[in-house]
């Protein structure tokens, strides 16, 4: 008995924890803490699961899986459970291990290892390039520090913190020829890790060295005469840089004339002489200062200079030169008309020759006409002045212009000359009048409709004159405004300017009578005359206008109007005259039924129909068109709507009067039954729905809008079958009609109770080794439903026994063993036991499950694994007893804490003198011993576990330690502490020191090696030979850049770590190395001339990089052209003038200042060029030439017309804008532009308001200090222009009687012009509004009179355009309206319209129904136009039955028509007018009498009901209908069809028709159930009248079933594999099929089609072959009458596989349960993998086997409150090598499966099956994969099982009795034969075979099997025929096809 203590754990810390420390890098495996006491019988458990850390059985923990400081630093609070088995409860103890840093990553570098750098650059330049240093433990404290290594580090230095790479000594590409250097980046971190790279520098030229010219003053000559490009010298420079920088360009900088008229021209390096001449007169000497400027890439050039000195040499060359002419030119204007003698041009001619060579005299040397034809005595030549005159009378018509050569001789000898070609134009004068060229008189024609701009003909005209520009315009005989003018773009083309419309209201002309006149332009304009006639055509182009029609656009009319009333009526409008106005009035759409119809000519509409608001149309929308008379008629189109009213007069009709409808029981209330849909032929009735009878008690409620019936409560086939209910259906009519309608419902009963399991769910125990067919567990379910389907339940299991351990009686629910069982693999099955009420497959089937959970027992079987079984150790000899030394690691598959798993271990060999010992697992140093690595420095151990079952089970492995020494002493320097010198400019490599130390250490712990570990700054500055201590400079050292020591730390570490330290002090030697830089390399300076002597102009600045004397500097000017102008003092580089300084003579100096060091033994020394440009000053004023101007300028030109430009200009230079000038003006009309002096307009010029103005222009050069000014003036007059209309004043309305006398003055139009002369003379015109001329009106006074006789009612009144034009140029005009009212004079009878009167009527229409309208006009007005109308006499018919209304015409019916008493009416009408005398018309009116359709037809039932059989013959009758109709003739001729306005109906035509003679209803083509169960539709019975009648019945069709329809394979191919041995899933795949039709006739059977391998395949299967291809088919059945069986069975192809061979297995930490949610994941991610490679390949699932242990992902939802365990599982699967095989047509094709090594390539890395990253990531990371490894099942030989001892021990026993029975036969035998007899063998029997079953061991065991067991067969076992002779399948919707029991035995199927 225990104490009741829990174990007491001793902790250093008060709260009950300990703290732990371990380093990130720390070994797996390695023991962090161990607790303290331990006893034999404490267990230890660890929490949380997952952290890197474990505990083992000793009390130990220690490190499970790598740390990492980055990742997880921790703290990692753990928590200890120490138990003791004898005495609970446990205890917890807290352990806090934190992890520590160790700086274990190297840096890393990346980027760009290339830089650029141009030479001398300054010293500490940033050298940009483009790496970057990257350390995962910088965030954690790491520092780096950057140095510089390799042989070209004396040009660098890198900052040791930031690693900053700057220049550190100056680069000379030149000189030294430094194009290239390379240096090292070397990174160290905290921990001493580094990195390395190396990087390539390439060094830039700069332009740096100024070109030097030798010699620099040159003195060539040169002949004035010379040719282009004569060579006069040739100059030479040379630069030190190199290409592109020392490419010298050349150029003549000064001393030359200026542009263009340069003499010399520089090619390559030759001065040679250019196309302008040398002129020795002119100028003698040249002094050229020439550049040589070099070319850099980049950067500001260097120029050196070389001054040539050029003197040119006279020669007598001069000929004649033409001067300017008087005027200037050489082409000269003369008039024809001028006399002998005029002056045309004075010629002039230069010689710079002196004396008499320059004397110039001149002469005509001929004279050619253009045509080329040479005369005398035009024109003479003055030899003296010059003077070229006329000599004749001149004529342009005959010659046009002449051309004169001229001549000036100098007097020379021999004489030189010169000839200029002079053009003389002879001026036009206007002497020719211009000439039509066509008849005196033309004509042209044009339609009305032509649109302005069209041509109407084109004349043509000529004038001698060359110069005539003829303008061709209308004289007279056009109107105001015009109609007529030429084209502006087409000489000579009259167009039309404005329409020509001779319609209303414009009514113009139809002809024109048109004087045309030609100008010729002249300054006297000369004309010619001609006359044009045109005629305008008529067109018929306006269409007609609607106007609104009376009373209005909608009208309303009750639906019992009689026939002929007038409903509106409707008026248009037509322009257009003669026939093309008249109109005619049509009803073309809209007029449903011809209900109405129009008068064609007054536009009154009237019915003509009775109408119909119920049946008939309840709004017309009728279209009403007015056409005119034109050839093409045109037509305007109004709608009147009539709305018609309703008069309520029909009863509610139904569809159908008897409903019949089918309702499943439970439904729930509100479920709809049926709607009773109603209609009232009344329009708006409502209609009132009622259940009046059938409700007791209430199940139902009807919708009282909408008839709707639905349930009130749920109905119940167990109470009540079917209802009757009464339905009436009520309008709301007064009084109100109704009608009744029988619904039927009845109630079919309804699978409503699901199955009931009592209990709920269930647990059994079975132990593992269970014989097949014990008992497990029995469950029980109930169902309230009654029947043999809907209250019998049905047992299966569903889920959770993939394997086919278990089964179930399907009556009983008795489950039972199936399969041995094995708790090492599975130790738990959740179950799912499904109870069903009906048979599989069943559309009505409800099924509930239940959860069976079966522990399995466990049995003592499993030996103890070490894993791994071999270890390694290497402690140090110095550990302490007690340490542990390893922790081994042993598994065993038993029940975890059940003895038999319970391990111990122990050495048992391999210490003989027991160093150590076990504390649990953890191998440890034995109490009181210790280590020594010289005696013992190695040992191999033998280590063994065992289990603590009875007969204890074990396993061994082997460990190897490995005893380490120990370091004691650190190594010590010789010469401790030291100081040396060393120059600046020793070379990089050089050796200064060697450092030596040494260790009394032997072996590794005595070895020494060096390092510099501080003071070696710049980084990289020194290095040390890690082995012999040797010292090196490592980079260039310059005691001018910081530091000038360097103080460097020294370290010497042994082998074991251990170091010791010194110090060596480096001081730095000065040596000049430097040179002088000056800030710029040129100088650019501007400086005003007039400078005073001694002016300091410029300082240059230079500086030396060295210290002290080295870098003290002096200038100097060494060279440059202004070294007599300028000074430099040495000390301060400032520059002086020393000479006066002239813009005029020379405006540029070039000096060469050089600034030397003071540096010994050698100064340096540098140049820079200084250019000093003088500025010139400005002293001169510009000028305006002319200074004063005038310019005319037309008024209304547009704002920024140009008007003039003003020019100045000024002697100065452009320099400083000396010469560069701004113009300006003060005025608000023009403006200026300052650039150009151009002045435009600035605002819109008026004359009348200004008619001159005087500008003063000021132009202001642009100096900005002291700028001057001038002045010029320009006078602009401005022309008038004719720009103002003429302004009518005053009204002009009035009214005239139509007799007024002809010459009446009815107005004078009063008008006025502002413009003056010819412009503000006005002319009238009437010019539209009096087509007929009706009117005149004085052009000149505007008098308006009367000059025809008026007709009111031919023109009632008139509107005149009169318009009053000037006489401008360009006329303007305006126009004023003058309205004029003719009043009346009675003088017209009245006119009938429509002739002749025929109406009719429908007989028993009401009094008061219209008939029709009569119509008759009179064209007078008022009451001479009001017309009154009466019925003079009846010649046939009751002068009582019709009557005419007066005023309006309307005849109307007084009562009393009856067509059969008499059908004819002839009425003599009268029209009268009001005037006095009054006037009248009369005519015969004819009335005739029609027939009324007043009879609806009659069904003779309200509703019909039939049935028919589908797939029923074509023709098949149905039902019979029979009507009647009261009505006769056409009327009563009735017709039954379908009416197809609804779904419904149109569906049912399709299958069925009447026959209209006899009513029969019949088929007219097959109907298929499946498609059509029942049809409901309305029939029509529809009468012959005009208007028909229509009644309607419903009738109902129901289809009855018969078994047509076969079942359906859902797919004709099954693709699928099965392993030819192993248990794990026998399932193979699942078929499906489906059938159309119902019931029993629709439920699917399954079943197998016989074939050689059916014996394989059933649910319990017997025997396969290996990689054999299995092709069965498979098909389904109906159980209908008779049976019908899919047309096509469906093909299963099934191959076998060896699962040792081809499988590999996934080791998942998920359940079953989660893997199969997500297995379509699984397989789509991994054969992704696969086909990467395998295109094609297909990865399949094998089957999923159940695992011990906890899975790492729970389950969730219901399924995880169902189980009560978790257990991880194992995922065999297979790849198949391509898809070939999924198809059928490859179906002999052999099917390739990849290997297991091959699919494993995918998925492991390691033959212990680590998974790679692609599928532990992703979303396969949710399947938490461990392992893949190759799938091997372990097979135990059969002959081994206790069945195959027991047979074989029997077989022994036969064998040997048969044996003995033949020996003791043969020896009778031999004794009784007398002769010899030839024995018979007896037949062979084949000798049974063992055959091998299996079991699993635990699942490291199967993966470390090697190789495969041999392959067994046995005979098949005998086929189990099902009823009809085919292997037998159980029936569902969905079969699973499976392998009776692939158990490793196979047959071959050929010979058994």
């Amino acid at each position: 008995m225990g104490t009741g203590r829990s174990p007491v754990v001793t902790s250093p810390l008060a709260d009950g924890s300990s703290t732990v420390n371990v380093p990130e890098n720390t070994a797996t495996g390695t023991v962090i803490f161990t607790v303290l006491p331990t006893t034999a019988t404490w267990t230890y458990s660890l929490a949380p699961v997952g952290s890197p850390f474990s505990i083992n059985g000793g009390g130990s923990v220690q490190v499970a899986s790598a740390l990492d400081f980055e990742t997880a630093p921790g703290p990692h609070i753990l928590t200890i459970t120490v138990t003791d088995a004898a005495d609970p409860p446990p205890t917890d103890a807290t352990l806090t291990v934190i992890v520590t840093n160790v700086y274990d990553e190297a840096p890393t570098i990346t980027g760009t290892f290339t830089a650029t750098t141009n030479e001398e650059v300054a010293v500490g330049t940033t050298l940009t390039v483009g790496y970057t240093v990257s350390d995962v433990e910088t965030t954690n404290g790491d520092v780096l520090t950057y140095s510089l290594l390799g042989p070209d580090t004396a040009y660098f230095q890198i900052d040791a913190n930031t690693g900053v790479i700057s220049i550190r000594d100056r680069i000379d590409h030149d000189a030294a020829g430094i194009t290239s250097l390379s240096i090292t980046v070397q990174v160290t971190d905290s921990g001493g890790n580094t990195a390395s790279q190396a990087i390539s520098i390439t060094v830039n030229d700069i332009n740096d060295n100024t070109p030097v010219c030798s010699p620099s003053t040159i003195f060539p000559t040169v002949a004035e005469n010379s040719g282009t490009g004569t060579n006069v010298a040739s100059v030479a420079c040379t630069d030190i840089d190199t290409s592109p920088n020392s490419d010298i360009t050349y150029s003549i900088f000064s001393g030359d004339d200026a542009n263009p008229n340069q003499k010399f021209a520089l090619t390559g390096t030759a001065i040679q002489t250019t196309a302008t001449a040398l002129d020795f007169e002119t100028k003698s000497t040249y002094t050229l200062i020439v550049h040589a400027v070099d070319t850099p890439a980049t950067g500001t050039p260097k120029t050196g200079t070389i001054t040539v000195t050029v003197q040119v040499l006279p020669v007598n060359e001069a000929d004649p030169v033409w001067g300017t002419n008087v005027p200037a030119g050489t082409t000269f204007d003369v008039s024809e008309s001028s006399p002998p003698g005029t002056s045309i041009v004075t010629i002039a001619a230069t010689d710079t020759d002196g004396g008499v060579d320059g004397a110039i005299t001149y002469q005509l040397v001929s004279t050619t006409t253009n045509g080329g034809t040479a005369v005398a005595g035009i024109f003479t030549l003055n030899a003296a002045t010059g003077e070229l005159t006329t000599a004749s009378i001149l004529d342009r018509e005959s010659v046009p212009s002449y051309s004169v050569v001229v001549r000036a001789t100098d007097g020379g000898t021999p004489a030189r000359s010169a000839d200029a070609t002079l053009t003389i134009t002879i001026t036009d004068v206007n002497d020719n009048a211009p000439v039509f060229t066509a008849a005196s008189v033309l004509t042209g024609s044009m339609p009305e409709s032509s649109p302005a701009g069209t041509s109407i003909l084109t004349l043509v005209a000529s004038d001698a004159d060359a110069t005539s520009t003829l303008t061709f315009s209308v004289a007279s005989g056009d109107v105001v405004p015009p109609k007529f003018e030429f084209s502006s773009t087409t000489a000579g083309q009259l167009q039309l300017a404005s329409v020509i419309d001779l319609d209303q209201p414009t009514n113009d002309a139809s002809s024109y009578t048109l004087t045309v006149i030609v100008t010729d332009g002249g300054a006297s304009q000369l004309t010619g005359t001609t006359y044009v006639t045109v005629t305008v055509t008529a067109v018929n182009q306006h269409t007609p206008v609607m106007n609104t029609p009376s009373p209005a656009s909608t009208v309303t009319q009750p639906e019992n109007v009689g026939v002929g009333t007038s409903v509106a009526t409707v008026t248009a409008t037509d322009n257009d005259v003669g026939s093309d106005g008249t109109l005619t009035y049509a009803i073309s759409n809209g007029n449903t039924g011809s209900a109405f119809f129009i008068d064609p000519t007054l536009g009154v509409i009237r019915t003509q129909a009775n109408l119909d608001f119920d049946a008939g149309t309840q709004q017309y929308l009728l279209e009403v068109t007015a056409t005119d008379g034109g050839a093409t008629p045109l037509v305007g189109t109004t709608t009147v709507t009539v709305d018609i009213t309703n008069v309520n007069d029909n009863t509610p009709a139904c569809p159908s009067n008897f409903i019949t409808r089918s309702m499943a029981e439970a439904l729930p209330a509100n479920t709809a039954v049926t709607t009773v849909t109603c209609t009232d032929a009344d329009t708006p009735d409502t209609l009132t729905y009622s259940i009046t009878g059938g409700n007791t008690p209430v199940f139902f409620a009807i919708n009282a809008a909408t008839g709707a019936i639905t349930t009130t409560q749920p109905l119940n086939y167990e109470g009540t079958t079917e209802f009757t209910l009464t339905v009436n259906v009520t309008d709301n009519g007064v009084p109100s009609r109704s009608v009744d309608v029988t619904v039927k419902v009845f109630v079919s009963p309804v699978n409503e109770f699901d199955p009931v399991f009592s209990p709920a769910s269930y647990t059994s125990t079975v132990i593992e080794s269970s014989a097949i067919g014990a008992s497990v567990v029995q469950v029980t379910a109930t169902d309230n439903d009654a029947g043999a389907s809907d209250g019998t339940v049905r047992y299966s299991i569903t889920n959770g026994d993939a394997q086919g351990r278990f089964a179930i009686d399907e009556n009983t629910g008795q489950i039972t063993v199936a399969k041995q069982l094995n708790r090492e693999l599975v130790d738990n099955y959740n179950l799912t036991v499904t109870a069903a009420d009906d048979v599989a497959g069943s559309a009505t089937s409800r099924a509930v499950t239940t959860l069976v959970i079966v522990t399995v027992g466990d049995a003592n079987d499993n030996n103890p694994v070490f894993n791994p079984s071999f270890y390694t150790s290497s402690p140090i000899e110095t550990s302490a007893a007690l340490s542990t030394i390893l922790t081994v690691t042993a598994s065993d598959d038993d029940l975890a804490g059940d003895p038999n798993s319970a391990l111990s271990y122990s050495v048992i060999s391999g210490d003989p003198t027991g160093v150590f010992d076990f504390s649990g697992a953890d191998l440890r140093i034995a109490a009181g011993m210790s280590l020594n690595y010289a005696t013992t420095p190695a040992f191999d151990l033998t280590i063994q576990v065992s289990d603590a079952g009875a007969g204890p089970l074990t396993d061994t492995a082997r460990v190897v330690i490995n005893v380490q020494p120990a370091n004691q002493n650190s190594p010590v320097f010789t010469n401790p502490n030291q100081i040396i010198t060393v120059n600046e400019s020793v070379a990089i490599g050089t050796t200064i020191l060697t450092a030596s130390a040494s260790d009394t250490d032997s072996g590794v712990f005595g070895t020494v090696n060096y390092t510099i570990i501080s003071g070696n700054v710049p980084v990289g500055s020194f290095v040390i030979d890690s082995t012999t201590g040797d010292i090196l400079v490592w980079s260039q050292l310059d005691y001018d850049i910081p530091p000038t020591f360097f103080n460097l730390t020294l370290e010497a570490t042994d082998g074991g770590g251990m170091t010791n330290t010194t110090w060596l002090y480096i001081g730095l030697i000065d040596v000049n190395d430097n040179y002088p830089q000056f800030a710029q390399n040129v100088y650019n300076i501007a400086i005003d001339e007039n400078l005073a002597t001694t002016t300091s102009v410029a300082r240059v600045v230079a500086t030396d990089a060295d210290t002290g004397t080295n870098g003290q500097l002096d200038y100097s000017i060494t060279s440059g052209d202004g070294q007599t102008t300028f000074a430099i003092d040495s000390a301060t580089g400032d520059i002086t003038t020393t000479a006066a300084l002239d813009y005029e003579t020379k405006t540029t100096y070039n000096l060469v200042i050089q600034a030397t060091d003071r540096g010994t033994p050698t100064a340096n020394s540098a140049t820079a060029l200084v250019v000093i440009t003088l500025n010139d000053l400005n002293d001169n004023t510009p000028i305006f030439t002319p200074s004063n101007f005038t310019v005319d300028l037309n008024e209304n030109v547009a704002i920024g017309t140009s008007v003039a430009t003003m020019v100045a200009s000024d002697a100065d230079s452009i320099a400083n804008s000396n010469g560069i000038f701004t113009y300006s003006l003060n005025s608000t009309f023009f403006a200026i532009n300052s650039t150009t002096g151009e002045i435009t307009t600035l605002v819109a010029i008026d004359r009348e308001t200004v008619a001159s103005h005087v500008l003063t222009v000021t132009a202001t050069d642009q100096n900005g200090v002291g700028p001057n000014t001038g002045n010029g003036t320009l006078n602009i007059n401005v022309v008038d222009l004719n720009d103002n209309a003429p302004v009518i004043t005053g009204t002009y309305t009035k009214t005239l009687p139509e007799n007024t006398a002809l010459g009446t003055i009815i107005f004078t139009i009063a008008a006025t012009d502002a413009d003056v002369g010819r412009n503000g003379e006005i002319s009238f015109a009437i010019t539209a509004g009096d087509p007929t001329n009706d009117f005149t009106i004085e052009s000149k006074s505007g008098i308006l009179q009367l000059s025809k006789t008026l007709n009111r009612e031919v023109t009632p009144s008139y509107t005149l355009t009169v318009t009053v034009t000037d006489n401008g140029i360009s006329p303007l005009s305006n126009a004023v309206t003058v309205s004029l009212t003719i009043s009346d004079v009675n003088d017209n009878d009245p006119v009938f319209q429509n002739l002749p009167y025929a109406f009719s009527i429908a007989e028993n229409v009401p009094a008061g129904s219209t008939v029709n309208y009569v119509t008759a006009t009179d064209i007078d007005t008022g009451t001479n136009g009001a017309v009154g109308y009466d019925f003079v006499i009846f010649w046939q018919g009751n002068n009582t039955h019709f009557s005419v209304n007066g005023a309006s015409g309307e005849i109307t019916t007084n009562g009393g028509l009856d067509r059969e008493t008499r059908d004819t009416y002839i009425i003599w009408l009268r029209a009268s007018d009001n005037g006095v005398p009054v006037r009248s018309s009369s005519t015969n009116v004819t009335i005739t009498i029609t027939d009324l359709n007043d009879n609806d037809p009659v069904f003779d039932a309200t509703s019909y009901t039939g049935s028919v059989s589908e797939n029923a013959t074509v023709g098949t009758s149905i039902l019979k209908i029979s009507t009647t109709d009261n009505d006769l003739g056409v009327n009563a001729a009735v017709t039954l069809s379908i009416d197809t306005t609804t779904t419904a109906g149109a569906r049912a035509a399709l299958f069925f028709n009447f026959t209209t003679t006899t009513g029969d209803l019949s088929t007219i083509a097959v109907v298929d159930r499946e498609t059509d169960p029942s049809f409901t539709f309305n029939v029509l019975a529809v009468d012959g009248g005009a208007t028909p009648r229509t009644a309607t019945t419903t009738v109902t069709i129901t289809v009855t079933d018969i078994n047509d329809n076969r079942p359906v394979m859902s797919t004709s191919f099954y693709n699928t594999e099965i392993a030819y041995s192993g248990i794990c899933d026998s399932s193979i795949t699942t078929i499906s099929a489906t059938d159309a039709d119902s019931g029993v006739n629709g439920q699917v059977i399954y079943y197998l089609i016989q074939s050689t391998y059916n014996y394989l395949f059933q649910i319990d299967s017997n025997s396969a072959a290996n990689n054999f291809r299995y092709v069965i088919e498979a098909s389904a059945r109906d159980a209908g009458s008779p049976v019908l069986t899919a047309a096509t069975p469906a093909t299963i192809r099934i191959d076998t596989f060896d699962p040792n061979a081809v499988a590999v297995t996934f080791r998942l930490s998920i359940n079953q349960a989660t893997f199969l949610a997500q297995q379509a994941t699984f397989i789509a991610e991994l054969q992704a993998l696969i086909r990467v490679t395998y295109p094609s390949a297909i990865f399949r699932v094998w089957c999923v086997e159940v695992r011990s242990g906890t899975s790492g992902i729970p389950s969730t939802g219901r399924r995880k409150l169902l189980q009560t365990t978790s257990s991880p599982i194992n995922v065999h699967a297979f790849t198949v090598a391509d898809s070939s095989t999924e198809s059928i047509g490859n179906i002999n094709q052999d099917k390739t499966f990849l290997t297991s090594s091959q699919t494993l390539q995918f998925f492991s890395t390691d033959p212990q099956g680590s998974p790679s990253a692609a599928v532990t990531g992703g979303n396969l990371n949710a399947f938490g994969i461990s392992s893949v490894i190759p799938y091997y099942q372990v097979n135990t030989p059969w002959a081994q099982t206790p069945e195959g001892i027991a047979v074989l021990t029997f077989i022994s026993f036969v064998i040997l009795a048969l044996i003995i029975t033949s020996i003791v036969v043969t020896i009778v035998a031999c004794r009784k034969r007398q002769r010899p007899i030839t024995p018979v063998r007896a037949a062979k029997r084949a000798k049974p075979q063992p055959t091998e079953k299996f079991s699993y061991r635990d699942d490291d065991e199967i993966y470390r099997s090697k190789t495969p067991p041999p392959a067994y067969s046995e005979k098949p076992r005998p086929m189990k025929a099902g009823e009809d002779g085919v292997a037998s399948m159980y029936n569902s919707s969905r079969s699973r096809l499976s392998n009776r029991d692939f158990d490793g035995r196979a047959v071959d199927p050929g010979n058994g």
